[in-house]
């Protein structure tokens, strides 16, 4: 197994930020901690195996994205809703989908 990045992330352009690390973890259920970056084991059966995909670096001030974007991909799962104001500065209403606005002001402008 080999996931790269854990130490040096995935290198931002433009004002970008990092990108994130990947994590391989046997057992994930059984509270195993991730594997090593590198590493050549056995994988006994029934074991579960989880990859996560590092991100890449970003490209500009994430808090400069078009908040629509950044919806749609709330919306399409590819994010969740606390990473979307943590990282983008994007606050949604509460049980929707619909982006507030004046939250999202006031988020962007305290970073």
């Amino acid at each position: 197994m080999r996931s790269d990045r854990r130490k040096f992330f995935p290198w931002p352009l433009a004002g970008g930020k990092p990108g994130t690390p990947s994590w391989n973890v046997i057992n994930p259920a059984n509270g195993e901690p991730p594997a090593p970056s590198k590493i050549t084991c056995t994988i006994k059966g029934g074991d579960v195996y989880r990859h996560v995909t590092g991100g890449g670096g970003g490209y500009g001030s994430p808090f400069e994205r078009p908040l629509d974007l950044t919806a749609d991909d709330v919306i399409d799962g590819k994010i969740t809703r606390e990473y979307a104001e943590r990282e983008y500065g994007v606050v949604f209403k509460p049980g929707s989908n619909e982006i507030d606005e004046a939250a999202t002001r006031k988020r962007r402008a305290q970073a």
